[in-house]
């Protein structure tokens, strides 16, 4: 796993643990990164576009959080999250 804040320039990686499948997500942890996948809809509020996913992510104690989608996704959606012909 490679986690990356263009803000702040942090940047960690983390050989990429057993997930943990929870009812409503899945988690993956290691000391210093953990990331939780929320099977919920989200919007980044920067563009119209939904993801399916909620995405928490802890990186050394600081939370983050976000919108995300399997890769399949970005493959079936453009931009502006109309269906690729």
């Amino acid at each position: 796993m490679i986690f990356t804040d263009r803000g702040t320039n942090v940047r960690l990686a983390q050989s990429t643990p057993q997930v943990i499948i929870g009812a409503v997500s899945e988690v993956y942890q290691t000391p210093r990164l953990s990331v939780s996948i929320v099977h919920s809809r989200c919007s980044d509020g920067m563009s119209d576009r939904v993801y399916p996913d909620t995405v928490n992510v802890l990186v050394d104690g600081r939370p983050y959080r976000g919108c995300g989608a399997p890769s399949t996704f970005f493959n079936q959606v453009n931009e502006y999250n109309r269906p690729n012909n």
